[in-house]
């Protein structure tokens, strides 16, 4: 899938076919440039600084590309390593130009018989290009503490750890803690839980305390992907300031039910006949894992919180300049694409390098 022609429908796809990796570039999510988890799947994309490319186009190209990487990984050793990306379509080495731009440019969809093929390089440029990657490679391998990985040792360098321990009652109350003012991913030691999962850990371990009256001794995050739609506040009524503990354990359970059997966060979360957004009722349910976890007994009441959902913007907005792919016709844009892109961002999270050291990526 090319990078600007992406869209968060993609990673339940890729998962269900056995896909955990996305390896990419452009603007429309990332985290600080460095890989990260988003819809369950560990991204490298939007790395901007980090994207090493050495152009193929001769003269100076070489010089530049060896002064890019040593930025890159001199920046990288200082703060403890990291992911480099490089890539290159093969066809960039014998092409002058992409194919689909040539047939397809701006919305044209010619007939097969009509197609045309690109322009060839001369081989003395491709010769030439393939003779300056090869001094580019060389010099990347003369690079202190720089490793080549695959796919696959990615994956397992930046294991998603959340993923495979459990939790606390200590940790449940520090992550609780930890969910407000603002409602975003978590950084823990050699660790990090998006918004999603701290809603499906938080909900499925309350369960457990309303059904059995005692809080888990060790809790598991549940994976979940985001909500699907924009909560919208229900028309007429005064929205109530506190809940009844019994309705709002209901409402727990409900909310639990919903991610095991769908597999995202909810839409919105029914408290008796209020309608919460899946922020303002992760918000208010904070203050009673909090207490049940220091007191072993349920609120009598709960008190209605606003939550404050940040995560959404490491997404970029819905522009032009995002669809950059020259098929597209002019002033082509995807609102719709973007406005999931951010409901999707409750998966965010920045993944955790598990060996010291900087690390290269290459595709």
């Amino acid at each position: 899938q090319p990078g600007s022609a992406w869209a968060p429908q993609s990673y339940p796809a890729l998962r269900a076919m056995g896909i955990g990796m996305y390896l990419d570039e452009s603007d429309h999510v990332g985290i600080d440039d460095q890989p990260f988890y988003y819809g369950g799947m560990l991204n490298v994309f939007k790395m901007r600084s980090m994207l090493a490319r050495m152009d193929l186009s001769g003269g100076s190209a070489l010089a530049e590309g060896k002064a890019r990487f040593a930025r890159a990984s001199d920046a990288l050793r200082a703060r403890g390593g990291g992911t480099i990306s490089i890539y290159y379509h093969p066809s960039e080495w014998v092409h002058a130009e992409f194919w689909d731009a040539v047939n397809f440019s701006r919305g044209a969809n010619p007939p097969r018989a009509s197609w045309k093929r690109p322009r060839t390089r001369p081989a003395a440029e491709t010769e030439a290009a393939f003779a300056d990657f090869e001094q580019y490679i060389r010099f990347i391998t003369q690079q202190p503490g720089v490793t080549f990985v695959t796919a696959t040792d990615l994956m397992r360098l930046y294991e998603d750890r959340a993923m495979t321990r459990t939790f606390t009652r200590a940790d449940l109350r520090t992550i609780a803690a930890a969910t407000q003012p603002e409602i975003t991913f978590q950084r823990r030691d050699g660790e990090t839980l998006s918004a999603a999962d701290v809603f499906g850990l938080l909900t499925s371990t309350m369960t457990g305390f309303v059904k059995t009256s005692a809080v888990p001794e060790a809790s598991r995050v549940m994976p979940l992907l985001g909500p699907t739609r924009q909560f919208v506040p229900p028309l007429g009524g005064t929205p109530s300031a506190v809940f009844p503990w019994e309705a709002f354990s209901r409402a727990i359970t409900d909310a639990a039910d919903f991610c095991r059997a769908n597999k995202r966060v909810p839409d919105e979360v029914w408290v008796g006949t209020d309608s919460l957004s899946p922020a303002d009722f992760l918000a208010t349910l904070v203050p009673v894992v909090e207490h049940v976890v220091a007191t072993g007994q349920p609120p009598a009441e709960v008190s209605r919180q606003v939550g404050r959902f940040t995560a959404d913007r490491y997404v970029a907005e819905d522009s032009t300049e995002l669809w950059g792919w020259p098929i597209f016709p002019e002033g082509f844009h995807a609102p719709d694409i973007m406005a999931l892109a951010r409901l999707q961002a409750w998966t965010l999270k920045p993944a955790v390098l598990t060996v010291p050291g900087t690390v290269k990526d290459s595709k």
